[in-house]
């Protein structure tokens, strides 16, 4: 569990950093225009996704750590 918490704050922020790179990239390529409205917006939700798809990537991953661990005895 503490696995889990501790890594949210790293997606989140390196996926925002990425959103941002992204949105400044396509702003200085093809115009602001394009990096506002729809692209903006639309971004955000994938970014949420795809930091959603992490988390549950971390998840599994303390789960599969979980199951391998040798068992104490009593």
């Amino acid at each position: 569990m503490v696995g889990l918490l501790a890594s949210v704050v790293p997606i989140t922020v390196l996926a925002n950093a990425g959103r941002v790179v992204a949105t400044g990239l396509i702003g200085q390529q093809f115009g602001v225009g394009y990096a506002q409205g729809f692209y903006h917006t639309f971004s955000g939700w994938v970014i949420f996704l795809l930091a959603f798809v992490c988390l549950l990537g971390v998840h599994s991953l303390i789960r599969l750590a979980q199951l391998h661990r040798p068992k104490r005895a009593q």
